[in-house]
């Protein structure tokens, strides 16, 4: 009886640890996904202030009017 125990509980332990690899990649992979998230959000809070303070005459310098920046600084910061 201990022999068919012992045999089924070497059986199951590769199981196991294919489980927590696959556990343990699928955390890896949603932390990651989190955190390009997380810093692509940021970038564009970020970038967004700062296109809302250039002056104007930058402004025209590249080609915008005040009319773009306020367009693209109202969009909520997870929106591209």
């Amino acid at each position: 009886m201990s022999t068919r125990v012992d045999t089924f509980n070497q059986s199951r332990q590769p199981l196991f640890s294919i489980l927590c690899t696959l556990l343990a990649r699928s955390t890896r992979m949603t932390m990651t996904y989190i955190g390009n998230t997380t810093r692509h959000w940021y970038r564009n809070y970020k970038t967004r202030a700062q296109l809302a303070r250039l002056p104007d005459y930058i402004l025209k310098d590249v080609g915008l009017k005040r009319a773009d920046v306020i367009r693209e600084t109202s969009k909520p910061f997870w929106r591209q």
